[in-house]
């Protein structure tokens, strides 16, 4: 029988990394500070920094934004996407989810979320997680 060894990681104490932000694209030049989102399940949120979203998010470091949507049907991960705001822009991830994060461009073109691969929001731009939506609704 094999040993286990010292580099098998206990699935349950697994802990993602907060990404860093991808570099701007050279036309979006600009300094943001705030974004503000509009969940389907009513909320409207300002995220300043780092926000981790789900049904009940858990943030592994301090100063980390968590907003907590309201799920009957559990089609949200309990910490299912992140969002975040940098002077360059503003960019969501999947963090590992169990139902994807798919982001709808203002244009109509779509982007389905690698795990832990910054995508780059705009202005008008809709999240969808499980059954939920979130659409960027304003910068500054």
């Amino acid at each position: 029988m094999p040993q286990p060894s010292d580099d098998d990681e206990d699935v349950e104490s697994t802990r993602r990394r907060i990404l860093p932000p991808p570099p701007p694209p050279a036309h979006e030049r600009g300094t943001v500070t705030v974004a503000v989102v509009e969940i389907s399940d009513g909320q409207r949120v300002e995220v300043r920094r780092t926000a981790l979203v789900g049904r009940n998010p858990a943030a592994a470091a301090d100063g980390v934004q968590l907003v907590r949507v309201v799920d009957p049907g559990r089609s949200v991960s309990k910490t299912h996407l992140q969002i975040a705001v940098e002077e360059s822009g503003v960019w969501v991830a999947d963090r590992g989810s169990t139902n994807g994060t798919v982001v709808t461009l203002p244009d109509g073109a779509q982007v389905i979320c690698p795990v832990d691969q910054p995508v780059r929001l705009r202005l008008g731009s809709v999240v969808m997680f499980g059954d939920c939506a979130m659409r960027l609704v304003a910068t500054s």
